[in-house]
């Protein structure tokens, strides 16, 4: 049990005497004087603000007098007239054709033009039910392609831009080949190609990566089969 004669003394204590004294405080004389600060004189002036009066004048905007006039534009009595567009009269004749062409038959075409024409047929008849959307599917080894064949005996009466091409690119070539049919010529891949319009070849690898062509001629030594209709893809297509 502690003794009251153990208990700290107050004599021991700190005296006030030694407290740090108001006399050794900062000064307010030293604070910084407001004489010190910037004056508003040495502001810029709104005197040496740049003039409205040295902006450009709208007098010196080009003037609309200036501009094009519409009766320099070309002349539409200068446009190419229907009336040069190549005819389908000017087709070329298989009798324009070297002999090896005249005197081919190609099964696999045949056959498929001959299909092609009676779906043409069928497609426009009121006494069948064929659906409009009724196209040819041709398989090749790698993938489907769907299209609608160019017919060039076709009734129709707009004139396919697929059909003018093809017809000018066979006159051409049947004139080039009927010179070199009696020179010493070699002929290989003697095939023919079935023309196609707004075609999609879907590969068998990947069906979802679609191919679309708006004419698209196929080589009939690719073809291994083909078949008419409308199926699924073809509503896509």
């Amino acid at each position: 049990m502690n003794k009251v004669n153990d208990i700290p003394s107050l004599d021991n204590a700190p005296s006030l005497d030694d407290a740090p004294s108001l006399d050794d405080a900062p000064s307010l004389d030293d604070a910084p004087s407001l004489d010190d600060a910037p004056s508003l004189d040495d502001a810029p002036s709104l005197d040496d603000a740049p003039s409205l009066d040295d902006a450009p004048s709208l007098d010196d905007a080009p003037s609309l007098d200036d501009a094009p006039s519409l009766d320099d534009a070309p002349s539409l009595d200068n446009a190419p007239s229907l009336d040069d567009a190549p005819s389908l009269d000017d087709a070329p004749s298989l009798d324009d054709a070297p002999s090896y062409i005249k005197n081919r038959i190609d099964m696999k075409a045949e056959n498929i033009f001959a299909i092609a024409g009676v779906i043409d047929i069928l497609k426009k008849s009121d006494k069948f039910s064929l659906d409009k959307d009724t196209k040819i599917a041709i398989l090749t080894s790698s993938a489907e392609i769907i299209g609608e064949v160019i017919i060039q005996d076709s009734d129709d009466e707009t004139l396919d831009v697929g059909l003018i091409i093809n017809t000018n690119f066979k006159k051409g070539l049947y004139k080039s080949l009927k010179n070199d049919e009696n020179k010493n010529t070699f002929v290989v891949n003697n095939t023919c190609y079935i023309p196609l319009k707004n075609a999609v070849i879907m590969p068998f690898s990947n069906p979802n990566q679609k191919l679309t062509f708006s004419i698209l001629n196929v080589f009939t030594d690719q073809i291994l089969g083909f078949s008419y209709g409308v199926t699924e893809s073809n509503k896509q297509c």
